[in-house]
């Protein structure tokens, strides 16, 4: 149950059919062990339902953003077509790439 919450808070639009799918794919749930129903239901008692999750206030505390502890652990990267600009020859129209790296640390009290 506390894996399916912690599923919950991560991304509060997560159905639950995606947390059963999720715990059985990780080994934390037998396939076919887990009901939809019983597990909406139990995720509302404890007050996740996706109509009502009071768990909204603490979420950026208990559900951070992936990162990780120290710079340069990990550098992720995204390219994406740009639009068409006047640099080539002649002033000719050449597509552009807009390139983008992101070290992404957190800044982390010891």
């Amino acid at each position: 149950m506390e894996e399916a919450i912690l599923l919950r808070r991560e991304v509060l639009g997560r159905s639950v059919s995606q947390i059963i799918q999720i715990l059985e794919w990780d080994g934390k749930a037998q396939p076919g062990h887990l009901k939809r129903n019983t597990l909406q239901e139990k995720l509302a008692e404890r007050g996740y339902s996706s109509t009502k999750c009071e768990c909204i206030p603490a979420l950026a505390q208990l559900a951070p953003s992936f990162q990780k502890r120290f710079g340069n652990s990990l550098w992720q990267s995204d390219i994406k077509y740009g639009p068409f600009l006047p640099i080539g020859p002649n002033r000719k129209n050449k597509q552009v790439y807009l390139v983008l790296f992101i070290d992404d640390a957190t800044k982390v009290k010891v």
